[in-house]
This record gives structure tokens, C-alpha cells and sequence, in this order.
């Protein structure tokens, strides 16, 4: 009988990039979003449509249901592939991933559980670093900075506060899934076993 292990570990990369390649439009977008607005641009143009900034939030939720989608994805190969391979094989996912993903997962160093929470390291990692500046550049990027107006900055400050929450959240369970690849056996559990607890300092 053949050996499953390396379709299935092909399937956890391939998976991983269908996230990788929803962030590198995502958080450039974000960018660009906040480039626009900060130098009186009040337009932006995405696929060849026009859209206001100020609606710019709604792009930011489509591309939270594709973060959604493929992390769930993402989780159930990972599942199957740690039930069907050995620490080596799991590591060499890893380490693929890591090692070719964008700079939100490049180098990173496993989170490791500690109480409730997953620790990010802020020395060594930068994958913390860029992913405290995302959620501020995409918070900039959906909040109106319009002052004479203070109901308005209020609800768009609520809007982008939960869209940044939600792909936190996101974020964590692949991070967390992404982690226990590099974990033995009797560690990992890719995710699933504790769905609430989130990543922190």
C-alpha cells in the first residue's frame, strides 16, 4: 500500500498558500487604502472598480470570509496529515511553509501554549512584529478621520475594531495549527483543542 504522507503534506502547503495568498492582497490593500486617504484620495480602485475608502470596509469582510475559508481548509488537511505522518514529515511542512510563506509567517517560531494563551515572541519573530502593525494599518485603513463628526469616527472605529478582532482570531488558529506541526505527537493537536484561546504577548 502506498504511502498517503506526502499527498497529504503537499495538500497542508498547498492549503497554507491559499491563506498566504489572501493576506498578500489583503493587507497591501490596507496600505494602499490608508496611502489614499492621508493624501486627500478619496477613491480606490480594486479589480477596476471604483469604490469610495469609506467603503472600504466591505472589501475588508469579503476577504475575512476567503481568511476564514481557507483557514478551515488549511486546518482540516493539517488534521488528516497529523493523524497519517510522523514527526519528520511534520516538521518538513513546517519548516516549507515557513520558510516560503510571506513575511506573516516567515521564520516564525512555534507559539507555544503558556495558561491560556498561545505566546507570541516579539524577539527573534518577526512575524509578531508585522502582525501588530497589520492590524493597525487595516484599523487606519476603515476608520473616517472625520472630526467634525464624531458619531461617524465612533462607527467606523467599532466596524474596523471587529474586523480586526475577527481575523485575529482567525489568525491564531492557523498560527496555532501551523505551530503543532512542528510538535511531537503527543503535543499536537492542530488546532482543535482549545478553538477559543487566542494568540498574545
Amino acid at each position: 500500500m502506498m504511502n498517503p504522507t506526502p499527498t497529504l503534506q503537499e495538500r497542508v502547503v498547498n492549503n497554507f498558500n491559499s491563506i498566504d495568498r489572501v493576506l498578500k492582497f489583503f493587507l497591501p490593500l490596507a496600505g494602499l487604502t490608508c496611502i489614499l486617504k492621508f493624501t486627500n484620495k478619496l477613491t480606490l480602485s480594486v479589480n477596476g472598480l471604483e469604490l469610495p475608502t469609506k467603503w472600504a470596509w466591505a472589501v475588508f469582510v469579503v476577504f475575512t470570509f476567503a481568511h476564514l475559508f481557507t483557514t478551515w481548509r488549511f486546518q482540516q488537511s493539517a488534521k488528516q496529515f497529523v493523524q497519517h505522518s510522523n514527526a519528520s514529515d511534520r516538521q518538513n511542512a513546517f519548516d516549507k511553509i515557513t520558510s516560503s510563506g510571506g513575511p506573516w509567517v516567515r521564520n516564525l517560531i512555534p507559539r507555544r501554549k503558556r495558561g491560556h494563551f498561545y505566546r507570541m515572541k516579539w524577539r527573534h519573530d518577526p512575524s509578531t512584529v508585522i502582525s501588530y502593525l497589520a492590524a493597525v494599518v487595516v484599523v487606519a485603513a476603515i476608520i473616517q478621520f472625520d472630526f467634525d463628526h464624531p458619531w461617524r469616527v465612533a462607527k467606523y472605529s467599532l466596524i474596523a475594531l471587529v474586523i480586526v478582532i475577527f481575523n485575529w482570531l482567525i489568525g491564531s488558529r492557523w498560527a496555532v495549527t501551523l505551530s503543532e506541526l512542528a510538535m511531537d505527537a503527543n503535543q499536537a493537536t492542530v488546532g482543535f483543542a482549545k478553538p477559543h484561546a487566542p494568540l498574545s504577548l
